[in-house]
């Protein structure tokens, strides 16, 4: 028997309607977990933050450590797919180009994803098991990409020399540390980091202060 037509629009309605609270409550929580940590941050203000009952919490997600793994995935997922995207769009490109437009977007990751260095901030200062958890799903299996990455950087001189674990470190540091500590930059230097023009020097000088050194 099909369903009634009425019966259906109702529950595509509830489905969209749970959605919708779903993703308010992961990115509210994105939030609270980036500015206070696991600890500090509690169900009550990611609820208030998303505008939901904190009931919704458990029932969406269960647990706040569930919410907290939730918001890692989500972070890390998003950044991952989007540097397979731009990896894939660089076929048939020459290498020297590839490298230099990979390490670019890198730069630009931490850009638009402030909040995913600020979570790994927070990550870094809290729970051992948790950082073990990150590391085993996440840190990883994305830290032997971009190893792969710098490896073949520096083969092509736009890296410094050295252990690739240790390079993607002092990179990574280079490239967020102004978005990461996006108030503190703009109080002292007067400018807006995400500006296009300020945007693109960084890049510049954060490739450019790497290949000197390696050359």
């Amino acid at each position: 028997m099909e369903p009634h037509p009425v019966e259906y629009k109702t529950e595509r309605s509830e489905q969209t309607r749970s959605r919708v609270t779903k993703n308010a409550i992961l990115e509210a929580a994105v939030v609270e977990f980036a500015n206070l940590g696991f600890d500090g941050a509690t169900t009550r203000g990611i609820a208030a933050r998303a505008y939901v009952n904190p009931a919704l919490i458990a029932h969406h997600f269960g647990s706040k450590d569930a919410l907290w793994k939730a918001v890692a995935e989500y972070l890390m997922g998003m950044a991952a797919d989007r540097l397979r995207r731009r990896r894939a769009a660089l076929d048939g490109v020459d290498q020297h180009s590839v490298l230099r437009l990979l390490l670019r977007e890198f730069v630009l990751l931490s850009a638009d994803l402030p909040n995913l260095n600020r979570f790994m901030v927070q990550a870094n200062a809290g729970s051992p098991e948790r950082m073990h958890w990150l590391a085993d799903r996440f840190l990883q299996p994305g830290g032997a990409m971009m190893a792969d990455v710098i490896v073949e950087a520096q083969q092509a001189g736009l890296l410094p020399q050295g252990d690739p674990l240790h390079i993607r470190f002092l990179f990574l540091s280079a490239a967020a540390s102004i978005f990461t500590f996006a108030a503190e930059f703009e109080e002292l230097t007067g400018t807006n980091p995400h500006d296009a023009e300020v945007l693109d020097r960084h890049i510049d000088l954060v490739l450019n202060i790497f290949q000197s050194k390696s050359m």
